[in-house]
C-alpha cells in the first residue's frame, strides 16, 4: 500500500467534548501550556509527509512505516488506536544529549472527543485498555491533579491519549538536543516542514515553561 498524506486531517472530525467549555477553564485553573510527545528523530521525516502523528492502526490503514516505534508492552494492539501524550517531556531526554526530539504540542487538543485520560504511563497494568478507554470525562481530567486548584499532578508520568492521529497544526515546537540532529533533520526535511517548528538546542530551556 502506498503511503498517503493526511491533509488538516480532514478524514477526522474535530468535534469537541460536551464539556469543552469546562476542560477549557480547567485547562487555565491548572496552567497547562503544553502537552508533550517524543519520537526518535528519524521518524520526523514521515511525521511532515503524512501530516501529523499517527495512531498505530491509522499508521496500518495508511501504509505508513515509521523509523522506528515506541513500546507499550503488552498494551501494543489494545491501544492502537491512540496517540499517547505528556504533561513532562519524558525524563529519559530531559538533559541528555539524545536522538530522540520532543513535539511540543497545543492543549487545545485535550477537548477534543475521545480523547481520555490515564492516570499513570498508559502501560502499566494499573488499569486496563477498557478502564482507560473510559476515562474521558472531566472528572477523569481532574482526577490526574493533586486538586482542583493545583498545577501538580499526582504522578508526573500521567498520559492523554489522542485517537487516531495528531495533525501537525497541533505541533507548535520540536524540540532538539543534540544541534547535529537539528541540522541534519532540518537538511532533510525543510520542503516539508515550517522552519517554526525547528527548535535550537539551546533554547530547550525555555520551551520547558509549562512543564509540570
Amino acid at each position: 500500500m502506498s503511503e498517503k498524506r493526511l491533509t488538516n486531517h480532514a478524514d477526522f472530525p474535530r468535534l469537541m467534548k460536551p464539556q469543552w467549555r469546562e476542560f477549557r477553564s480547567a485547562v487555565e485553573r491548572h496552567q497547562i501550556s503544553a502537552l508533550y510527545h517524543c519520537t526518535p528523530g528519524a521518524n520526523l521525516e514521515t511525521i511532515f509527509r503524512v501530516g501529523g502523528l499517527l495512531s498505530r492502526s491509522e499508521q496500518l490503514r495508511l501504509g505508513v512505516r515509521p523509523a522506528k516505534y515506541h513500546g507499550w508492552g503488552k498494551k501494543w494492539t489494545s491501544l492502537a488506536d491512540y496517540v499517547c501524550l505528556g504533561f513532562v517531556p519524558p525524563r529519559h531526554i530531559r538533559g541528555e544529549s539524545d536522538s530522540n526530539v520532543v513535539l511540543r504540542i497545543s492543549p487545545e487538543i485535550i477537548w477534543l472527543d475521545g480523547v481520555v485520560f490515564c492516570p499513570c504511563n498508559s502501560a502499566k497494568e494499573w488499569y486496563s485498555p477498557e478502564e482507560i478507554g473510559a476515562r474521558d470525562d472531566l472528572d477523569a481530567f481532574e482526577y490526574l491533579f493533586r486538586n482542583e486548584h493545583s498545577m501538580r499532578l499526582k504522578r508526573q508520568d500521567a498520559e492523554i491519549l489522542v485517537p487516531k492521529a495528531v495533525a501537525l497544526d497541533w505541533v507548535n515546537a520540536i524540540l532538539f538536543l543534540d544541534d547535529k540532529l537539528l541540522r541534519a533533520v532540518r537538511w532533510r526535511c525543510l520542503r516539508s516542514a515550517p522552519r517554526r517548528f525547528f527548535t535550537r538546542p539551546s533554547l530547550w530551556r525555555r520551551f520547558m515553561v509549562g512543564a509540570h
